[in-house]
C-alpha cells in the first residue's frame, strides 16, 4: 500500500530541566548498494508487470523489484510510476522479503533486547549488567559500558531506560534507523551539581572496531586494522529542553528522543584506550539563570554509499546521519547567532534514463520565529539548491559546493512553543531530478538554507527525528521502447529496393512502451518529423501516418521514434530507403521468327521495353488482360517466354512492362496468323474403294491404306441424306463396325500431340454397369493406347457417355477417361473429335464441336502401331463400337476450338 507522508507528534508543554548526555551510533559505508534491483522473491514485479496489475486493477501496485532500503516505488493505473525517497532506511531486506523498519526492541536472549527490524545490529541489556551497548558489523563488535552495574531496563518503543545511574541520572540507549543513541538524562539542578559529571567515564571494548577522536566534540567507531569510519560521529553539545512531558522513564525516552531547543553548549570528548570521557560545559549546566531541564547530546551516524544527511553550523558544530537532532536552516538570532544548513543525499538510480514528470522534496516544518500559529508577517523564504556529495569529515569550513536554487519557500509554522504539530512543506526539485534521470547520477544531494542568511526571520526548524526524515516524491515514466524500422503500407519490396507509386505513402511502425502508455510514432524525414494520429493506439500496436503534402518523385529516408505524450524513446528504429516513383514505363516491343506458325506449335516471342527500370512483364496469349508474369534475368533486360499457338486463323500476344515500382505500361499487341495443319490421313470409308479422291485412304503425303476385310458392310453415310430426310449424296457410304475392325498401321505418333475426329451413328444408347465403344482405336498388344467413342464408368453406371479413354501403358490398368456425366450418347449422327496436347499434358473431348471434357495428362499415351476403325482393345474385349463410322480424320497436332467446331459442321472431305 502507499506510504502516508503526514505524521503527527504528540508534544507537550510541561517545563522541566532536563540534561542529557546521548552517544547515537550509526554503521558507515558497505559494499552492498541500496537499491537490490534482484528480487527478494521469486515473484517480485518488475515494472512492466506491476503497470499491467495496476491497469487491470485498477490500485497503485509496489514494483517490487526496485523496492530498496530507501526507495519504494509504485506503479499507477494511469501508466506512470510514483518512487518515495528517504535519507534514512525504511525498510530491511529479510528472509521473508522487505519489512517496514521497526525499532520496537524485542528479546532476543541472554538478557539483551534489539530492534524489531533493523539493518544495525544492535543490542541493549535488559537485566543488570554493566554493558550500554553492544554493536556487531560483519563479524567485529565493540561494547561501551558503565563504571558500575546497570539496573534493570524500562523497555519504551525502542528506548532502554536505565533508572538512577547518578542520583538523579537516568541512562537512555535508543535504537534509530540508522543505529543507536545512548544519553545520559540529568534531571534536577541537585543532579547537575555532581561533581562525576564534570567527567562522564564510559569504558569500552571490541574485537575489530576501536573508538578514536575525530575532533575535540566528537568521536567515530573505526576499524581497527584499516581506520575505515564505521560509525560517524557528530558534534556533541548540550541544550535546555522545554517540551518533555510525564515523569520517570517516559519522560527520560522522551527527552532522550531529540533536540528542540537552540541555546546550548559543546561537550568535550577525549578517547583513551578502553576509555570514552565526555566533558560537559559545567558553566552552562550549572548556571544560575539554567532552566532544567537542559540537554547534553553527543552523536554519532551511520553513513551509507549515496542516501544521507548532513547539518553544518557556522560555530564548527557538524551533525551527520543525527537521529536525534531536529534539522535546521538559516540565521539563528534568536539564542544561538548561528547560522545553519542541512543537506540530503537521495538515492536516484532508479531514475537513470527515465522520464520525470514531477518531483517535490517534503519535510515538516515544526518551527519558525513568529510567535503565533497562523503566521501573516513577511517570511525570508527557504531556498533549496544542488548541492555537491556529502560525507561525515565535513563542517561549515569544508563543505560541499552550492549550486543552482531549485525552488524556495514562505511556509512559516510558527514558534514550536505555542504552535504543536508541524506544517508540510514542499519544494519542487522537478528539475533536479531530471538531471539526475539525464545524467545517471547516483543520487541527487539537496540543501537547505535560508535566501537571506544575516535575517533572523528567516529561520527554521524541521522535524528529523524518530522517523519522521523529509521525503522526495518523484512521479516519473520510462521513455517508450523503440519502434520497429518503418514500412510503407502501400508500398512494394521489388529490384532489392522498397517502392510506392503514391505521393502520399502511407508509413507505419509498431510501437510499443514498458509502461503500457498508448503511443504514438513520429516518422523523421525532409528535416522533420511526422506524427501518427490523431489518435495514441495502444502499446504493441501499428501506428501509422499519410504523407498529405505530396513527394515528389526519388528516393528517401525515414526512421521513427515512439512519443507517449511526455517522453519520447531514446533510440531511433533502423532507417527505412524507399523511392518514389510514379511514371509509367515504355510499353514494350515484341517480335518473333516464327512468321506463319502452325496451330499446336511452340514459339519464343521476344517482349522488350525501352525503360530501365522494367523488373518483369505481364504477357497473355489473345487476351487483353495478359496475367502470365515473365521476368528478365535483370532489371530492364528482355523475357523471351514461350508461347504455345491454340488456334488457327488471327492471333496475337498482349503484355505490358511492369517497373520496380510497380507501374504498369500500356498494352502493347504483336499480331499474326497461325494455319492449321491439313488433315495428315483422311479416312472417308465410303466402301466403293475408288471415288473421285483415290481410295478410301486419302494420303497426301503418303502412308498406309485400311485393310478391308471381306464380307465388310456399308450403309449410308453420313450425307447419304440431308437434315430433312431428303436425298443428298447417294454414293456416301459408312463403315458397319461389327465383329472385325479396320485395320491400318497407326500413321502418326501417340506419344506425340495428335487429334482424331470423326462421325458416329447408333441406333440406341448402350447402357450397363461398365464398358467401352471404340469408333476409332490405337491399339497394342494388350491394350489400347486411345479410344475414341463411348464409355461407361464403373463407378457412374447408367447410359454410355461420349468420351476419350488414354491409356499410358499396354496394359489396361493406366486408363484416363474424358468424359462429361452430361455428354450421354444420342441415338444418330454424332462428330466426335478427340484432342492430345503434349505441350500442355492435356487431353479434351469435344461432341459435335463443343468442349465437353478436358483432363490433365500426366504421361502420354503409350506409342501404339495399329489403328483401328471399329474397335479397340483391353485384354481380350474388343471394345466393339456397334453402330456406324464415318469420315475418320487424323490431324498430327492438336486441333484448337475454332477447327473442332468447324469439322463438326463443314461439308465432307
Amino acid at each position: 500500500m502507499r506510504r502516508l507522508f503526514w505524521l503527527l507528534r504528540p508534544t507537550s508543554l510541561t517545563l522541566a530541566l532536563l540534561v542529557v548526555c546521548s552517544l547515537v551510533v550509526v554503521a558507515a559505508p558497505r559494499d552492498s548498494g541500496l537499491i537490490r534491483y534482484a528480487a527478494a522473491d521469486d515473484t517480485a514485479w518488475t515494472e512492466t508487470e506491476a503497470v499491467e496489475i495496476a491497469q487491470s486493477t485498477g490500485e497503485s501496485v509496489e514494483v517490487e523489484s526496485l523496492t530498496g532500503e530507501f526507495v519504494q516505488v509504485m506503479a499507477e493505473p494511469s501508466g506512470g510510476f510514483v518512487a518515495e525517497v528517504s535519507p534514512v532506511p525504511q525498510r530491511v531486506e529479510t528472509g521473508s522479503g522487505w519489512q517496514d523498519v521497526d525499532l520496537d526492541l524485542v528479546p532476543v536472549g541472554d538478557g539483551f533486547v534489539k530492534p524489531a527490524v533493523s539493518d544495525v545490529d544492535v543490542a541493549f541489556p535488559v537485566k543488570p549488567d554493566d554493558v550500554v551497548v553492544r554493536v556487531e558489523d560483519d563479524g567485529r563488535w565493540l561494547e561501551v559500558s558503565w563504571p558500575t552495574v546497570l539496573p534493570a531496563a524500562t523497555i519504551v518503543g525502542s528506548t532502554a531506560v536505565y533508572a538512577e545511574v547518578l542520583p538523579g541520572v537516568d541512562l537512555v540507549s535508543t535504537a534509530s534507523e540508522t543505529g543507536f543513541s545512548f544519553n545520559l538524562v540529568v534531571k534536577s539542578a541537585q543532579a547537575a551539581a555532581n561533581p562525576a559529571l564534570d567527567a562522564i567515564r564510559f569504558g569500552w571494548r571490541g574485537a575489530g572496531l576501536e573508538l578514536e577522536a575525530s575532533s575535540e566534540a566528537s568521536f567515530d567507531v573505526v576499524d581497527a586494522v584499516s581506520g575505515e569510519v564505521v560509525y560517524a560521529g557528530s558534534s556533541m553539545r548540550m541544550w535546555s529542553d522545554v517540551t518533555p512531558a510525564g515523569s520517570g522513564a517516559d519522560l527520560s525516552a522522551e527527552a532522550g528522543a531529540g533536540s528542540s531547543s537552540d541555546a546550548g553548549s559543546r561537550v568535550g570528548v577525549t578517547v583513551l584506550p578502553a576509555e570514552l570521557i565526555l566533558a560537559p560545559d559545567s558553566s552552562f549546566l550549572r548556571a544560575d539563570d539554567t532552566s532544567f531541564p537542559v540537554v547534553i547530546d553527543p552523536m554519532l551516524a551511520k553513513s551509507t554509499s549515496y542516501t544521507n544527511w548532513l547539518m553544518v553550523w557556522s560555530d564548527g558544530q557538524k551533525f551527520w546521519n543525527n537521529s536525534s537532532e531536529h534539522a535546521r536552516a538559516g540565521f539563528d538570532g534568536w539564542e544561538g547567532d548561528k547560522v545553519a544548513r542541512s543537506m540530503y543525499a537521495m538515492d536516484t538510480r532508479f531514475l537513470d534514463g527515465k522520464i520525470v514528470g514531477k518531483a517535490t522534496f517534503q519535510h515538516r516544518q515544526i518551527h519558525s520565529p513568529p510567535s503565533h500559529c497562523e503566521p501573516t508577517s513577511p517570511s525570508v523564504p527557504m531556498g533549496i539548491y544542488r548541492v555537491g556529495g556529502i560525507n561525515s569529515g565535513q563542517s561549515w569550513s569544508n563543505q560541499p559546493n552550492w549550486y543552482e536554487r531549485y525552488a524556495t519557500s514562505n511556509v512559516q509554522h510558527g514558534t514550536d512553543r505555542l504552535c504543536p504539530g508541524y506544517t508540510n512543506t514542499e519544494w519542487n526539485v522537478t528539475n533536479g531530478a531530471k538531471q539526475a534521470a539525464d545524467n545517471g547520477w547516483d543520487a541527487l544531494t539537496l540543501g537547505l538554507r535560508s535566501t537571506d542568511e544575516g535575517d533572523r526571520w528567516g529561520w527554521r526548524r524541521f522535524d528529523n527525528v524518530a522517523g519522521k526524515a523529509p521525503v522526495l516524491i518523484v512521479e516519473y515514466n520510462t521513455a517508450p521502447n523503440t519502434p520497429s524500422t518503418p514500412s510503407l503500407v502501400n508500398g512494394r519490396k521489388s529490384c532489392d529496393k522498397w517502392w510506392t507509386t503514391s505521393r502520399n505513402p502511407t508509413l507505419e511502425s509498431t510501437v510499443s512502451d514498458p509502461d503500457r502508455h498508448r503511443v504514438k510514432a513520429r516518422f523523421y524525414m525532409n528535416d522533420r518529423f511526422y506524427e501518427s494520429g490523431p489518435d495514441f493506439v495502444s502499446s504493441g500496436s501499428k501506428a501509422s501516418r499519410k504523407i498529405t503534402e505530396g513527394l515528389g518523385d526519388g528516393a528517401y529516408s525515414v526512421y521513427a521514434r515512439a512519443n507517449d505524450g511526455s517522453a519520447v524513446s531514446a533510440g531511433s528504429s533502423g532507417t527505412l530507403s524507399f523511392t518514389v516513383d510514379t511514371k509509367k514505363p515504355n510499353g514494350p516491343e515484341m517480335t518473333s521468327s516464327a512468321s506463319a506458325p502452325r496451330v499446336g506449335e511452340r514459339i519464343a516471342v521476344r517482349i522488350d521495353s525501352t525503360s530501365s527500370d522494367v523488373e518483369s512483364y505481364l504477357w497473355g496469349v489473345n487476351t487483353d488482360t495478359p496475367s502470365n508474369v515473365a521476368r528478365p534475368d535483370k532489371i530492364g533486360w528482355s523475357v523471351d517466354p514461350s508461347v504455345v499457338v491454340n488456334k488457327s486463323g488471327p492471333n496475337w500476344i498482349s503484355a505490358r512492362a511492369v517497373d520496380c515500382a510497380g507501374n504498369v505500361s500500356d498494352l502493347k499487341k504483336f499480331e499474326f496468323k497461325a494455319t492449321l495443319d491439313k488433315p495428315s490421313d483422311v479416312y472417308r470409308l465410303d466402301g466403293t474403294g475408288v471415288d473421285s479422291r483415290g481410295p478410301d485412304t486419302v494420303l497426301p503425303s503418303g502412308g498406309p491404306s485400311l485393310t478391308v476385310p471381306s464380307g465388310t458392310q456399308w450403309e449410308q453415310g453420313r450425307w447419304a441424306v440431308d437434315a430433312f430426310g431428303q436425298p443428298q449424296d447417294p454414293t456416301d457410304r459408312s463403315f458397319v463396325a461389327g465383329s472385325t475392325p479396320l485395320k491400318t498401321a497407326v500413321p502418326f505418333d501417340t506419344n506425340q500431340s495428335f487429334s482424331v475426329s470423326t462421325w458416329v451413328y447408333v441406333d440406341q444408347v448402350p447402357t450397363g454397369a461398365s464398358g467401352t465403344g471404340s469408333a476409332v482405336g490405337v491399339v497394342g498388344d494388350r491394350s489400347s493406347a486411345m479410344t475414341l467413342g463411348w464409355d461407361i464408368d464403373s463407378r457412374n453406371p447408367g447410359p454410355a457417355k461420349w468420351a476419350m479413354v488414354l491409356d499410358s501403358d499396354d496394359v489396361p490398368l493406366g486408363r484416363v477417361g474424358v468424359s462429361n456425366p452430361a455428354s450421354v450418347v444420342q441415338p444418330g449422327w454424332t462428330h466426335l473429335t478427340g484432342v492430345f496436347d503434349a505441350e500442355a499434358d492435356v487431353a479434351r473431348v469435344y461432341v459435335n464441336g463443343a468442349l465437353v471434357a478436358e483432363a490433365p495428362m500426366t504421361m502420354p499415351p503409350f506409342r501404339a502401331d495399329t489403328l483401328q476403325i471399329g474397335a479397340g482393345l483391353s485384354g481380350t474385349d474388343p471394345l466393339t463400337f456397334n453402330g456406324r463410322v464415318d469420315e475418320v480424320i487424323i490431324h498430327r497436332g492438336p486441333v484448337d476450338a475454332n477447327t473442332a467446331a468447324l469439322l463438326a459442321t463443314k461439308e465432307r472431305q
